[in-house]
């Protein structure tokens, strides 16, 4: 018997953080590869980036799927913990408060500055929670919307 759950809760699995990592246990995803975030770091011409997630995403670069790709550039400890922290309240509550958006958005500004990074990696789903392109006055990639892209694209060449 194959252990594999079925494919559509196996696709609820993969897009409820943007990674397939269980965000309390930093479980890697099961080996599928997210190609749409380092070629859109290609396409930008970025050598800097940061990654915002689970501390796990963050402590492995995406689950090394940014090796050779760009320097990932990691918080501060303090940071690396707010960061996860945060992220884990907004699965938990799906909400995020104002005092989140700030602190992920002062961790933000501060990696820019301090560590010439040249976009912060959202590398989650729930940070769609807690940004969006009309409050984000940072650089950034949204991997939810890049997965999301990706996925609509298979679905119109399917039924194209």
């Amino acid at each position: 018997m194959d252990p594999s759950p079925p494919v559509h809760q196996q696709a609820q699995v993969d897009l409820a953080d943007g990674t397939g990592a269980d965000p309390d246990h930093g479980e890697p995803p099961t080996g599928r590869q997210r190609p749409q975030v380092a070629g859109e770091i290609r396409r930008r011409g970025l050598k800097r980036v940061a990654l915002f997630g689970t501390r796990f995403t963050m402590e492995t670069g995406l689950f090394g799927q940014l090796a050779g790709v760009a320097d990932v550039i990691g918080p501060k400890p303090d940071e690396m913990d707010s960061i996860h922290e945060t992220y884990l309240e907004l699965v938990r509550h799906a909400t995020a408060s104002p005092q989140q958006f700030q602190t992920l958005t002062q961790i933000a500004h501060t990696l820019c500055e301090r560590d010439q990074v040249e976009a912060i990696v959202f590398a989650g789903t729930e940070l769609s929670l807690v940004f969006n392109e009309g409050n984000t006055d940072f650089p950034h990639i949204d991997c939810a919307s890049l997965h999301l892209d990706a996925i609509m694209r298979s679905l119109e060449s399917i039924s194209g």
